[in-house]
């Protein structure tokens, strides 16, 4: 995982959330348990999960109970609130598939780590690096 890559966001993103806004990460784990998300980001794929409270992004591509395509613009799109999940879905900027309720818990916990996001004070930066990284200076 390269700095600037979604992986690398997202695995600062969940330590920024764990020190400054700790309560939507620990939510987070207990909501999704033991759920493992298969994440597609152009050709680089990793399955994310939390090992208890620990939050694990691996290369070991197997046994996930969600699969999620998206693009990086979609993820800016998403946090900077151009695009709702539901408008994102129906405008195919990301793709999920699973069961009915595993989704439900994705939509739930992506809902605690925006609101978590909001109020953890590092993850402007953060989000300021990634954009950069992906969007070349926006």
């Amino acid at each position: 995982m390269g700095q600037g890559d979604f992986f690398w966001f997202l695995e600062h993103s969940m330590r920024l959330l764990r020190k400054e806004a700790s309560e939507y990460y620990f939510r987070m784990s207990s909501d999704l348990g033991e759920l493992r998300a298969g994440i597609a980001v152009h050709a680089n794929k990793r399955v994310a999960y939390f090992d208890g409270s620990r939050f694990i992004v691996s290369g070991e591509l197997s046994n996930y109970d969600i699969e999620i395509d998206v693009t990086d613009k979609a993820v800016i799109d998403l946090i900077d609130a151009r695009y709702s999940l539901n408008k994102a879905l129906r405008d195919d900027m990301i793709c999920l598939r699973g069961k009915l309720a595993v989704l439900d818990k994705f939509n739930s916990c992506l809902v605690l780590y925006l609101n978590g996001a909001l109020r953890s004070p590092g993850f402007p930066k953060l989000l300021s690096e990634y954009r950069r990284m992906i969007l070349g200076g926006c």
